[in-house]
């Protein structure tokens, strides 16, 4: 109780010294880790919270190394040296949705991210992030209502 005092009031020094609205800093990353695990919106589940699993960082590791490369459970599970059906369970559990459904979503935030950059067109972003075709990437980011 009394460490956790003593970072709600590290971490309020260090949000009274930055202006209003100020992004955090290279030097600031640390305490910005710090604000966001100990105050991560009441959740303890998402892929940092899954890093502090070893196992899970490696397969976590290998998704965002290859998010292009077809994938299943198998090699993500041997990845972290787990089982098929452990692995399954604690990347659930600490992620709060599967590997499966992660990598996607990961897949989406990097296009997004390069569509938005303007560095490429959905036909050129598809094919590198794992879709078949332009028309797979489409059908998968308009999904039916």
């Amino acid at each position: 109780m009394v460490a956790r005092a003593d970072e709600d009031r590290a971490n309020e020094r260090t949000a009274r010294r930055r202006p209003r609205g100020a992004a955090f800093g290279p030097h600031d990353a640390g305490a910005g880790l710090r604000l966001y695990l100990a105050h991560g919106a009441g959740q303890r589940a998402g892929w940092l919270f899954a890093l502090a699993d070893p196992r899970l960082a490696r397969a976590i590791g290998a998704l965002h190394a290859s998010p292009g490369v077809a994938c299943n459970l198998t090699p993500l599970a041997r990845e972290a040296g787990m089982s098929r059906s452990s692995f399954a369970g604690a990347f659930k559990s600490a992620v709060g949705c599967g590997p499966i459904d992660y990598l996607a979503r990961w897949r989406m935030i990097l296009a997004g991210d390069r569509l938005d950059k303007g560095e490429a067109t959905v036909t050129e972003i598809a094919k590198p992030l794992g879709y078949a075709s332009d028309a797979a990437f489409r059908d998968r980011v308009q999904p039916d209502c």
